[in-house]
This record gives structure tokens, C-alpha cells and sequence, in this order.
């Protein structure tokens, strides 16, 4: 004979003190619940997000009191307290990344929890991450296709998607025309460097003009070619004079030679 077959008593006792302790548990969770829905309510983030905590933590030891979505309700509860608390203090993204930490409990609790999924798409809206958004937005829409909140979140999803392609398209015009400009400005500028240095060149070596009077100064020995005559006329006038010097001497000795003989 058993045990409990002995003493049906006791194991009544035990399961009675089981029930009872399980009670008081709920009791407790309840009150906690409520507690951080008002302090919620009050907009004492922190102090909601403390009571639902500690209504997760004593969860557990009521088994049969709270199933999957009970727990994911309390962890959905505890990132709006995030949520709202980042909105508060946007400098800085941190609580929306603890928020999504508290979505992905509770859609492990239990993965077809709306809720936490909704709360997920918005803090993810919130980061600029419009692809994930959407993709819990459809995934909600899958589970139910008329919720409301689902249908008006992707409809706002959509328009901020539409308004930033539309960015990004003239940010990449804009980007363009500035290369353009860069470009022109760039052509611009070699060829303002390529005049500089036909003019530097001009001033140094002339046009030729001054290189073939040079070249005439220096086939006369030094001496310039008078003006408006060429190299040739030149030298032929300088034949004819040496010619015209040497008929002198001659009729100055022929002359010298007369009067010796007189």
C-alpha cells in the first residue's frame, strides 16, 4: 500500500497549501500589474518598469496561474515603459534598443504575441529601420489582417518610405550637379594653367620676329642692317662702297704719279 493510499490526507494538504500559495502569488503579481499601470499612467517609467519586473520574476512559482502570453504581456509592458522613456530623452537610442530587447522575450514567451511585435515595429521605426518595421508589420497583418493599428502603422511606414527615396533621389541629383561643377571648374583651371604658359613662353621667346632680327644682327658682324633694306641690299651696299674706296685710292695714286713727272 502507498503512501498517499496510507495518508490521503496529506497529499489533500499538500495540493491545498499548493493552491493556496499559488493564489497568493496571483494576488501579488496582480497587485503588481496594477501598481505599475498606475505609476505608467503617472509617467514614472522607471517605477512601472520596476513593478513589472518584479511581477516577471515571481511569475514562475505560479505555473498553472500564468501561461505564454501572460509573460509576454508583462515584458511588452516593461518596453512601452522604454519606449516612452527614450521619447523623453531622444538624444539618445538606448532605451528603444532595451525596449527591442523586451520584445524579443516576449515573443519567445510566446512568438504570436501582436503586441510585442507592433512595439517592436515602432522602435525600429523610431532607429530608421523601416525595413524591419515593415516586416513585423506584415507579419502581425499575417496573424491578423484587420488590425488596425497594423494597417495605419504601414500605411505611416509606406509615406516615410516614399518621402525617403524621394530624399536620397535628390540628394543624388544634388550630388551630381555638384560633381559637374567640380569637374568644369577643374577643366577650367587647366586651361587657364595651359594660357599662363603660352603667354610665359610668348614674353621669353618672342613671337620669332626677335629671334630673325637677332640672326640679321648678328650675320653683319654686329651691325645692323639699315632700315628697309634686306640682308642682300645690304651687303651689296657695302660692296659698292668698298669698290667706290678703292677707285679713289687709285685716281689719288694716278694723280700723285703726274705730278712726279712734271
Amino acid at each position: 500500500m502507498s503512501s498517499e493510499q496510507e495518508h490521503p490526507e496529506t497529499s489533500e494538504l499538500e495540493e491545498e497549501a499548493e493552491k493556496d500559495e499559488d493564489a497568493a502569488i496571483v494576488e501579488l503579481v496582480t497587485e503588481l500589474k496594477q501598481e505599475g499601470t498606475t505609476l505608467f499612467r503617472l509617467r514614472d517609467y522607471d517605477g512601472a518598469a520596476f513593478k513589472f519586473d518584479e511581477a516577471i520574476r515571481l511569475s514562475p512559482r505560479a505555473p498553472r496561474a500564468y501561461n505564454e502570453n501572460d509573460i509576454a504581456s508583462l515584458h511588452s509592458n516593461v518596453a512601452a515603459c522604454y519606449m516612452h522613456m527614450n521619447a523623453h530623452r531622444p538624444e539618445d537610442d538606448y532605451h528603444y534598443h532595451q525596449a527591442i530587447d523586451r520584445c524579443n522575450m516576449a515573443l519567445d514567451a510566446s512568438p504570436r504575441y501582436t503586441k510585442a511585435l507592433l512595439k517592436r515595429a515602432r522602435c525600429f521605426e523610431a532607429l530608421d529601420r523601416l525595413d524591419l518595421a515593415c516586416v513585423d508589420v506584415q507579419e502581425v497583418l499575417t496573424l491578423e489582417p484587420n488590425n488596425a493599428v497594423a494597417l495605419e502603422l504601414l500605411e505611416n511606414l509606406r509615406e516615410e518610405m516614399e518621402e525617403k527615396k524621394f530624399l536620397l533621389e535628390q540628394e543624388a541629383r544634388s550630388l551630381d550637379d555638384l560633381i559637374k561643377v567640380i569637374s568644369a571648374s577643374e577643366k577650367k583651371a587647366v586651361s587657364t594653367e595651359t594660357d599662363d604658359q603660352d603667354a610665359e613662353a610668348i614674353l621669353i621667346h618672342g613671337d620669332g620676329e626677335q629671334d630673325d632680327e637677332q640672326a640679321s644682327y648678328d650675320d653683319n658682324d654686329g651691325e645692323e642692317a639699315p632700315s628697309g633694306q634686306t640682308e642682300e641690299e645690304a651687303h651689296v651696299g657695302d660692296q659698292s662702297g668698298q669698290n667706290k674706296q678703292e677707285d679713289g685710292d687709285n685716281a689719288e695714286h694716278g694723280s700723285g704719279a703726274t705730278r712726279c713727272v712734271e
